[in-house]
């Protein structure tokens, strides 16, 4: 008898079946196993199948083999997550079209890591570049996981910036995970993926991107984050497009401004313009996620049936924000109040030059606030 885990791997094999098609039959039938035992002729009473499509399903899942899938996974070191797993993230499964499968190489931990989705051209200026190199580290930097697309361009200098900082990334790809596209990025991807970070798809194996999937990729890297940061991007982007379904799917959409007469700007320039939040620094996105981090629950995990659980009443864990043993004594050295800078560099023994550059860095990961006077204290919240 198939479980319910091998029917849905099943099912997302059978080649046009897309995430609201099954969601659809599963609804139907009752479960992913039943589906799999109907006749052409059941098929055919789904709301949406007609006589065709009937046919071509049932064609489908009769050479469909979740056994083989779940051995090439072993193989090659990658879980399979399905919609109804405890581990599938919790956030992207409140989109409208959540992945069915997700064939996911790396540490999962890094789902559980709030993340900034940054996307933008594959031919960015030099701005565009160093922008999105600098943005993500400091996301990075600050304990957040960045997640972007593998594409070239601003993709790469996102995933790039993220790893540079010693943080996550999750790089969601628009092929198969053994169909690897770009090639060039591949060594990225394992880089990202041995950091603790993760390397994703929804496609089984074998499926080589194409003009068709790359849209459906675009979903899931807005679907895991919180915020979708537009970094560089024309009037008619596919960036545009994952600000869009970000926006439908309740995220918050920010976007970096750039020149007018750019035309790699013009995309950014028309989001703000049409109300999504502009970003001028990283501290903008952190403050964000800070808002985020307060004022939103811990998404809660749905059912394999499809009925919501209830939201935890616990807010979200905080990010892990690495720190140095220097960073950890100065950090020690403020306490619970307002301390002079110079007495917390007397306390914790770290050179005056040093002492300040490091407490620049804590106030850039949110752990610290330098006021008025030469004093210091930790950031509240």
């Amino acid at each position: 008898m198939t479980g319910e885990r091998e029917a849905l791997v099943a099912l997302n094999l059978a080649g046009d079946l897309g995430p609201v098609t099954i969601a659809r039959l599963v609804s139907h039938f009752g479960s992913a196993a039943n589906v799999l035992g109907a006749g052409e002729g059941d098929l055919r009473q789904c709301p949406g199948v007609g006589a065709a499509k009937a046919a071509s399903i049932h064609s489908a899942l009769a050479s469909a083999d979740p056994a083989r899938e779940f051995e090439k996974a072993r193989r090659l070191g990658v879980t399979m997550l399905v919609s109804c797993d405890p581990g599938y993230p919790a956030l992207l499964r409140k989109i409208h079209d959540p992945p069915v499968v997700l064939y996911c190489f790396g540490d999962l931990k890094a789902f559980d890591v709030p993340s900034v989705a940054m996307v933008g051209t594959r031919l960015p200026s030099l701005y565009g570049s160093e922008t999105a190199r600098r943005f993500a580290y400091a996301i990075a930097n600050a304990g957040y996981c960045v997640t972007s697309g593998m594409a070239r361009g601003i993709d790469t200098e996102s995933h790039r910036g993220a790893l540079d900082a010693g943080g996550r990334t999750i790089g969601v790809l628009g092929g198969a995970i053994d169909c690897f596209y770009p090639a060039e990025n591949r060594e990225l991807g394992r880089r990202a993926a041995k950091s603790g970070g993760l390397v994703v798809s929804e496609f089984p194996f074998g499926r080589k991107p194409d003009r068709g999937t790359f849209p459906m990729r675009n979903r899931i890297v807005s679907g895991l984050s919180r915020i979708t940061l537009v970094v560089e991007a024309a009037a008619k982007s596919g960036s545009l497009i994952t600000a869009g379904q970000a926006a439908e799917q309740g995220r918050t959409v920010m976007a970096i401004p750039g020149r007018i007469d750019s035309p790699t700007s013009v995309g950014c320039n028309i989001l703000i313009r049409d109300g999504a939040a502009m970003a001028i620094s990283p501290d903008d996105i952190l403050d964000e996620l800070h808002s985020l981090d307060v004022a939103m629950p811990g998404p809660p995990a749905g059912h394999a049936d499809g009925r919501a659980a209830k939201p935890s009443p616990a807010p979200p864990p905080k990010p892990f924000v690495p720190l140095s043993s220097e960073e950890q004594s100065l950090l020690d050295a403020i306490g619970s109040g307002e301390v002079q800078i110079d007495e917390v560099i007397r306390i914790s023994g770290v050179e005056a030059g040093r002492a300040n550059a490091l407490l620049l860095a804590l106030r850039l990961k949110r752990l610290a606030e330098l006021l008025p006077g030469g004093w210091v204290r930790r950031k509240k919240g």
